[in-house]
């Protein structure tokens, strides 16, 4: 009987060890072949702005000047019905078309609230007619609306919110990332083409709205309205999304991530009924009530998540990251293909 187990035990344990020679093998032969998936261009020379160059440089300064000038602006998300004619947004576009005169005349085409249905919508459309305009048209988006300030969180800025302070580092100030980088951004590289005399093939579009941070429900809601009344195509859209980081596990270089995905959201709305011969009153409650009905409705939900997976962007995501990190053994399970990131210990 011992005899018998002995030689039970070997053939499990020498399964076992297949399996694992197996396993590693896979493994190997996974993280062997786990090549880069990046594309094989030139960097573009990235353009430092420094003390230096704000005296050796009058555009860099105009270019500061202009995007603290941008921040200095109360242009807080407000909805129609309450903006007057004195408004923060209204005084934004003011001051686009007069620090970008050139982009609001021939060839360049501005479409405000009187093209969206709605004279007093602050939102702007600006379009740069492509030499082939049969083509499908790019589109650019931001918005310059921020969200409200606290006043109780007033005393937690190092700088006022609409100071625009600058040092030599940073620019301060509510839109600073959120997003009136954006519209400046694009703004100034039209511009710069622009004026270099750059003449795009394809037809670029620039919507600027005015509500995003509300749900765009006005703005850009509006302008796609636009769009699709005309009959325009677009080739493609590039809004607002990640950063370029340099903080991700072992990754040596700067990396950008491109959002082609975004969370969705589902509102639910419950009721709970409730007999009213057993209503009761607040003063003798009953054992159950409509409130702890919901309550518990509530809690079922909350203790039914939808399940944790590594799909679509986030697989593809580590898929061409994994290759880059080269302090980071990057695996590729052979059960379910997902990318499995193991530390290098020293």
């Amino acid at each position: 009987m011992k005899q018998k187990t002995k030689i039970n035990l070997r053939r499990i344990l020498l399964m076992l060890l297949l399996a694992l020679l197996l396993l590693v093998g896979v493994l190997s032969w996974n993280y062997l072949t786990f090549s880069s998936k990046q594309l094989d261009i030139d960097s573009v020379v990235k353009q430092r702005i420094d003390t230096a160059s704000f005296q050796k440089s009058d555009n860099i300064t105009l270019i500061l000047d202009r995007f603290v000038q941008a921040i200095q602006i109360r242009s807080i998300s407000t909805p129609m019905s309450k903006i007057t004619n004195d408004d923060e947004l209204y005084r934004f576009r003011e001051f686009i078309q007069a620090s970008f005169s050139n982009l609001h005349q021939a060839p360049f085409v501005c479409r405000t609230g009187v093209d969206f249905g709605d004279g007093r919508n602050p939102s702007m459309l600006l379009q740069w007619p492509g030499q082939e305009p049969e083509l499908g048209a790019i589109l650019l988006m931001s918005h310059f609306d921020v969200v409200p300030i606290e006043a109780s969180s007033l005393s937690q800025w190092t700088h006022s919110p609409f100071s625009g302070h600058r040092d030599n580092q940073h620019v301060w100030g509510r839109g600073t990332l959120d997003c009136k980088h954006g519209v400046m951004a694009i703004l100034e590289a039209v511009n710069q083409l622009a004026n270099e005399g750059f003449q795009p093939q394809r037809t670029i579009y620039v919507a600027l709205g005015h509500d995003e941070e509300l749900g765009g429900t006005e703005g850009n809601s509006k302008m796609a309205a636009w769009f699709r009344s005309h009959g325009i195509r677009l080739h493609s859209i590039i809004d607002e999304g990640g950063c370029v980081f340099t903080q991700f596990p072992g990754l040596e270089r700067p990396a950008a991530l491109v959002g082609v995905a975004e969370k969705g959201f589902l509102t639910v709305e419950m009721t709970a009924k409730v007999a009213a011969d057993k209503v009761g009153h607040s003063s003798m409650p009953p054992r159950e009530t409509a409130v702890s009905i919901l309550a518990s409705a509530i809690h079922r939900v909350r203790l039914s998540p939808f399940p944790a997976r590594m799909d679509g962007g986030l697989r593809d995501t580590l898929a061409f990251l994994g290759p880059r990190c080269r302090s980071i053994r990057s695996w590729q399970c052979p059960t379910c293909g997902y990318w499995v990131h193991l530390s290098k210990t020293n």
